[in-house]
């Protein structure tokens, strides 16, 4: 009689079964014989699979922390890009901004009582001299300076405020006064409508450029006409000034103007050149305008002194147009 259980290794199994491993078997050592197919035991098994696992997590460790130092790269480099994005930043602010010239503007701290300024005219006798008195005041957080200017019989002509920004020095306000026989003072005051004001940078680019300058007024006196006045400045380089036997460091501007006067059709003459010179530590001390070649207006400073002077050349102009 057959046992319904044939016998293998101390186990009984199956007669289909015990027949199944045999079977496969035979078929797993001929795919092993031609494919060189390396069969592992349940043990050796157990043994790669755990490998495999450490292999596995030692990679994912290797890759976190190489994830982690690419990552720290990233800010490291996003770091250093930001400084070098500052430094830049700073260098081009620096060359933004240029050469600091305000110490060859008006000394305001010592013009808070006003300092006339006396002009003389260049190679010309027959121009009058020019007087400007020049002031300086704070007006809350604005720093402002007034300028006006007397001709040589001590009537005023023209009177402007200056205001201080953080780049230079812009055109705040202007009056000019025209004759007027029907006032009591025998002027009358026309403001000035200020299109362009820039007067007086206080950095300087190395790529040089220009700073315009446009004013334009109605007359008041004569009746339909408007004058408008244009000039472009340009720095031009250092220079020296000698004023008194004392020989200043300087500063020149070269300018381009234009007049227009408009009244039933424009009369603009051509375009003139001039120059501007500011000596350090005094303001501006010299200025040409090149009208045509016969028409220069060119003054240098004199000398500078305080309004009680100015008022008592005046009182002694009266004295003597009286008798």
């Amino acid at each position: 009689m057959h046992s319904k259980f044939a016998r293998k290794d101390n186990i009984y199994l199956p007669c289909g079964v015990s027949k199944w491993l045999r079977t496969t078997k035979e078929r797993l050592n001929s795919y092993q014989s031609s494919t060189r197919f390396i069969l592992l035991s349940h043990w050796q098994l157990f043994k790669t699979i755990d490998v495999l696992v450490w292999l596995f997590l030692v990679y994912k460790n290797y890759s976190l922390h190489v994830y982690k130092r690419l990552f720290d790269m990233k800010h490291f480099f996003s770091k250093l890009l930001f400084v070098g994005c500052c430094a830049l930043a700073c260098a081009c602010e620096r060359e933004q901004e240029g050469r600091d010239i305000r110490e060859y503007y008006f000394p305001l701290k010592s013009l808070t009582d006003g300092v006339v300024y006396e002009f003389h005219p260049v190679h010309n006798d027959t121009l009058p001299i020019a007087y400007w008195y020049f002031r300086s005041i704070l007006q809350g957080d604005g720093h402002f300076l007034t300028a006006t200017y007397y001709d040589a019989k001590f009537i005023q002509q023209q009177h402007t405020r200056e205001r201080l920004v953080d780049n230079g020095v812009l055109l705040d306000d202007m009056y000019v006064y025209e004759k007027d026989s029907s006032q009591a003072s025998g002027q009358i005051q026309v403001p000035i409508k200020i299109v362009a004001g820039n007067l007086f940078p206080f950095f300087i680019k190395k790529t040089n450029g220009v700073w315009l300058y446009r004013v334009e007024w109605d007359s008041k006196t004569d009746i339909g006409a408007h004058y408008t006045v244009i000039r472009n400045r340009r720095f031009a380089g250092d220079t020296t000034f000698e004023l008194k036997g004392t020989t200043y460091p300087a500063i020149q501007f070269k300018l381009k103007e234009a007049f227009e006067y408009d009244k039933e059709g424009v009369l603009a003459p051509p375009p003139y050149a001039g120059l501007e010179i500011y000596a350090k530590g005094i303001g501006l001390v010299y200025y040409r305008k090149e009208v045509s070649t016969t028409d220069v207006l060119e003054y240098r400073l004199a000398e500078r002194y305080g309004m009680s002077k100015l008022e008592q050349q005046f009182r002694q102009q009266i004295k003597r147009n009286e008798q």
